[in-house]
């Protein structure tokens, strides 16, 4: 985070053309330097805006800006990078009508809320699924009923035709009706 980046810096001075050490904290708009790392004796502020800009060679990072231009180094190569990337990040969030916190917690919100929306379609077509899941098992049982009762019925009809034969019983007529009843007539 831009706030809490922070560590020793080499800077030109601006009449002796040497480097000093100095403790530098970044914060969103605006770059503070310290004689140490206690931070009680402030030496200066840079102010950071959207006008302005970074420039680096291979050991120096230098900061444009509408007052004056800046030049500074560190002692190793990544402490280079990580403050040239944080203070383009800072000059490119400096002219935001809102800070740099605010809109990183801006993203994080409309992620949060991202995640609810898609845990609530989720939900509903999971809860969609479920329904259809019951209404299909509804559907089955009832066709599992009716088939029973067809077989149930087919064999009754069944047994009552062998039954018939099997007596030999004269002008035996088997008469059924509507709902599948079977008299006997003679």
């Amino acid at each position: 985070m831009l706030s809490h980046l922070q560590g020793i810096l080499l800077k030109r001075g601006y009449l002796l053309p040497t480097l000093r050490e100095y403790w530098f904290v970044l914060k969103p708009t605006q770059l503070v330097y310290y004689k140490n790392q206690e931070e009680r004796e402030q030496c200066g502020i840079i102010a950071i805006d959207a006008n302005s800009w970074i420039d680096s060679t291979l050991q120096r990072i230098i900061i444009h800006t509408n007052e004056r231009t800046y030049e500074f180094a560190t002692y190793d190569h990544r402490s280079r990078l990580q403050w040239i990337s944080a203070l383009k990040l800072a000059i490119v969030h400096s002219g935001d009508r809102h800070g740099y916190q605010r809109m990183l917690a801006s993203k994080r919100r409309k992620h949060r809320e991202l995640e609810c929306l898609e845990r609530r379609r989720r939900s509903s077509v999971i809860h969609d699924m479920d329904v259809q899941l019951r209404a299909e098992k509804e559907v089955s049982l009832g066709l599992t009923r009716e088939k029973r009762m067809l077989d149930f019925r087919h064999r009754n009809h069944r047994s009552l035709l062998t039954c018939g034969k099997s007596l030999e019983i004269p002008n035996l007529k088997l008469v059924t009706f509507a709902d599948t009843k079977v008299s006997i007539v003679h």
